[in-house]
């Protein structure tokens, strides 16, 4: 699993692999979105301190895809909802794997 998250305007930051460089297929077509749409992203440590202050999250995972995260400890992080970029890289995703949409329906 892998979390993406954003504070202010300084762009993304994702945490390394968990398992050394290992990037799973999910992660890298993030990845790649985020390049296509032109999201800046930085793949760096993630330290809990960021996370208290994101404004939007989400993690990567072969099994979910991409999943919002709304709370970290008892600090809420955004609406509760998609939105923003994390929407739109749901949005991308999904049209690329239509399929994998439908799976948790």
């Amino acid at each position: 699993m892998h979390a993406l998250y954003r504070v202010g305007g300084e762009g993304w930051q994702g945490n390394h692999s968990c398992k050394g460089d290992t990037v799973s297929g999910t992660r890298q077509l993030v990845i790649e979105l985020c390049q296509e749409l032109s999201i800046h992203i930085e793949i760096t440590h993630l330290p809990l301190q960021g996370l208290r202050q994101a404004e939007e999250c989400f993690i990567t995972s072969s099994k979910r895809n991409i999943m919002l995260v709304v709370k970290v400890d008892d600090q809420s992080i955004g609406e509760g909802i998609p939105e923003g970029v994390t929407l739109r890289l749901m949005d991308a995703f999904f049209r690329l794997k239509p399929s994998i949409a439908l799976q948790d329906v």
